[in-house]
């Protein structure tokens, strides 16, 4: 896997095909994070998985591919801050804070699906009677592949599982509703997820007055203001303070954040 940008915090590299074998895997997303939280040890909790353990599939290669995806999701050059973060949520009571954050990391894992949701989905969220089908995602692909030579080699049943694996997962998320034609829908944001965003977006060098710019917050479907309208109520409960200059945000960033240990 080429390294993320530091500049940008999400994987930067050619279309691939690596969602045509695992979708969102919520249910088995909140398991491993589960079993994390009980004090074992990153190898045992792989062992875990893969005989059996802890996701429900029967096939032991299914269960690799699992382990896979998960490690390559969320612990791929991420702060140890992040883990914490995913295993409060796994605890949470409140699913969409998980289904938030493994939503989010979905999207900056795979250039494919963050292209797909900023640049579809996002232009379109106010657009009266769009729907989106695997068609509609063939096509994305089919101009793609004017810049991106590897994506014609891909054949027709790989691109046509792609667009269906995608889609079901965007539709998990909560970011589409339907059967084949989807409509949009806008995901669920919490506050902790904005927070979570926030402070990865800082440690990842993103300067805060350019924070709430950064196009990864397209992939929640939100508005700025809508963002800031999220965080008014509870700044001060996750300690720090904001305010608006001109066209920027500015904000105040909490004392644990500024640990050198804390950054990628």
């Amino acid at each position: 896997m080429k390294p993320i940008d530091s500049k940008d915090i999400r994987e930067v590299s050619l279309y691939s095909t690596r969602y045509t074998k695992q979708g969102a895997l919520v249910q088995e997303t909140r398991r491993i994070l589960q079993e994390l939280s009980t004090g074992v040890t990153l190898p045992e909790v792989r062992d875990n998985v893969l005989d059996g353990g802890v996701v429900p599939q029967k096939s032991r290669n299914t269960r690799r591919h699992i382990w896979s995806a998960f490690t390559y999701r969320f612990l791929t050059d991420n702060p140890g801050w992040v883990i914490d973060d995913l295993i409060s949520a796994a605890r949470d009571q409140d699913g969409t804070k998980l289904l938030s954050l493994n939503y989010l990391y979905f999207c900056l894992r795979d250039q494919f699906t963050f292209d797909l949701v900023t640049g579809v989905i996002w232009p379109n969220r106010a657009t009266p009677n769009f729907l989106l089908s695997p068609h509609d995602v063939l096509s994305f692909l089919d101009r793609a592949a004017e810049t991106q030579l590897h994506v014609r080699r891909w054949s027709t049943s790989t691109r046509s599982k792609l667009a269906s694996m995608v889609l079901s997962a965007l539709r998990d998320f909560q970011v589409l509703q339907g059967s084949q034609r989807k409509r949009i829908s806008i995901p669920a944001l919490p506050v902790s997820t904005v927070v979570h965003l926030m402070r990865l977006l800082c440690s990842s060098g993103v300067e805060r007055n350019a924070v709430f710019d950064a196009p990864q917050w397209r992939i929640f479907l939100r508005s700025q203001d809508s963002l800031l309208d999220l965080l008014r109520t509870d700044a001060s409960t996750w300690g720090f303070k904001f305010e608006r200059l001109g066209r920027s945000i500015v904000f105040e960033t909490p004392h644990e954040w500024k640990d050198p240990n804390a950054l990628i």
